[in-house]
């Protein structure tokens, strides 16, 4: 007896859709992916550009920020130091001012340092390392758990950045999420080393608010020890705030 072809083309067909099925990814196993990727890690480097611009009552703002960041990681502790440079112009019809500013943040897993210039003046602080809220490249599931509550996160189709095959997450704020921006943002992650290399912001209209991207990545590069030690200029006090409570939001 000959069967027909129907009843073995469905057979095939059924296969074809488990095996598709159980290959596709989700958001939890992207996560997971991310995490196994950079969990092994002893030392993350990249550069950031960042590029905002907002609109509100009339005045433009335009924001630019280029940073320099490396991570160590220590046993349980992660050092970190981030040097960022950042231009902000705010327009309102012919009328225009231009704000310029410097920030070094070092943290050397015991105590957080910040040394900011901006317009004219220099100040330092020293402050308790802040451990319990940060996020840092070596733990991105950490960083997902605590958006959890506020950030609804799905899984868009991959997409090539740069020649880079990228997992492309989207986060949108909750219904009733409070003091989180109105709109959406994708996230894109490099699949060769689970890094950020491009994040992409909208307001709640829809426009483009804020690109940043991420290059130069180094995985695994020597970083001399000493970079993760604050010095101060000559002549600046560090203001000793490590007896003040902090709610520093998670980097």
């Amino acid at each position: 007896m000959t069967l027909p072809r129907t009843f073995l083309v469905l057979p095939l067909l059924a296969v074809s859709a488990i095996a598709a099925s159980s290959s596709a990814e989700t958001l939890e196993s992207v996560q997971r992916k991310l995490q196994e990727k950079v969990a092994g890690y002893k030392t993350i480097q990249f550069r950031s550009q960042m590029r905002a611009e907002t609109s509100q009552g009339g005045v433009m703002v335009t924001s630019w920020l280029q940073q320099v960041t490396e991570f160590l990681k220590e046993g349980d502790k992660v050092l970190s130091r981030i040097e960022s440079k950042s231009e902000r112009v705010e327009k309102a019809g012919d009328q225009s001012a231009k704000m310029e500013s410097s920030l070094l943040e070092i943290s050397d897993g015991q105590h957080d340092y910040a040394l900011l210039e901006a317009q004219g003046a220099i100040r330092a602080t020293k402050r308790t390392a802040n451990t319990t809220n940060r996020f840092t490249p070596f733990d991105p599931m950490r960083g997902f758990k605590m958006m959890e509550e506020n950030i609804e996160m799905r899984l868009l189709p991959d997409e090539t950045i740069d020649g880079q095959e990228t997992f492309v997450i989207e986060m949108k704020p909750r219904s009733g999420s409070a003091n989180l921006p109105a709109g959406r943002s994708l996230v894109y992650y490099d699949k060769a080393t689970g890094i950020n290399v491009r994040s992409i912001t909208y307001d709640m209209r829809g426009k483009l608010t804020t690109t940043t991207v991420n290059t130069d990545i180094k995985i695994d590069a020597p970083i001399a020890r000493d970079r993760f030690a604050f010095k101060p200029p000559p002549g600046v006090e560090v203001t000793d705030l490590t007896n003040v409570p902090t709610s520093a939001p998670a980097r």
